[in-house]
């Protein structure tokens, strides 16, 4: 009866059973597992041990991979939030600097990014908006400034910024421009004419002033 259990385990490998059963060899409890031999006269291979040790070993293994998940599980929260930081503080950057931008703030730096990425083509974007609006709006100043000292010769700056939608400002410029410089020779050539007009007047005032005084004359002689 000592040996029932392992002999059915040695029984179920006589009859080229794959599988694992536990047997009781001098009081210790052990696991066995076995399997046939392919291409031999019946025989059988089994690896045997102590239960108590395979289930230490168990044990230990889940225990190691438990605190090795662990360590992962802490390594991967920790590398999220620098991921997070690095990923999130450029993009706050740029949305206060755009913020800044619709408040009128045109001056203000850029933060610049050292990064090849997205975050580094945001920043970079965020910076070329920022200078492009900076130099179309000093240059619309530029060009109204010096159409208002009477200059209507004056030129754009910096006509490569005028890209896209922005065209359409300097076109508008030019069309003012123009209107103004029409306008102001409409108001030359009616200046002129109001000149003429009163230079003519002014000879007939001299003429008749010199007709009274004839007439004038004439009177005394008869008188």
């Amino acid at each position: 009866p000592a040996y029932e259990s392992m002999a059915k385990v040695y029984s179920r490998m006589v009859s080229q059973e794959k599988d694992t059963d536990e047997y009781v060899f001098d009081g210790v409890q052990r696991i066995a597992a076995f399997m046939p031999i392919d291409n031999t006269d019946n025989w059988s291979v089994c690896a045997v041990a102590p239960k108590k040790e395979m289930i230490s070993s168990i044990t230990t293994i889940v225990l190691m991979m438990t605190i090795s998940s662990a360590f992962l599980l802490i390594g991967g929260i920790l590398y999220g939030i620098k991921f997070a930081r690095k990923i999130g503080q450029p993009i706050k950057e740029c949305s206060n600097r755009l913020e800044m931008l619709s408040d009128g703030d045109l001056t203000s730096e850029v933060k610049a990014f050292d990064s090849n990425d997205e975050i580094g083509l945001l920043a970079d974007s965020t910076h070329k908006i920022v200078n492009s609006l900076n130099t179309i709006i000093n240059d619309i100043g530029y060009l109204i400034g010096e159409m208002a000292n009477g200059n209507l010769d004056v030129q754009t700056r910096c006509e490569a910024n005028y890209v896209g939608e922005y065209q359409q400002i300097l076109v508008y410029i030019r069309k003012i421009k123009t209107s103004l410089s029409q306008t102001l020779n409409e108001i030359q050539i009616s200046a002129d004419q109001v000149l003429a007009g009163a230079d003519q007047v002014s000879s007939g005032s001299q003429e008749l002033a010199q007709g009274t005084t004839e007439q004038a004359s004439s009177v005394e002689e008869l008188a």
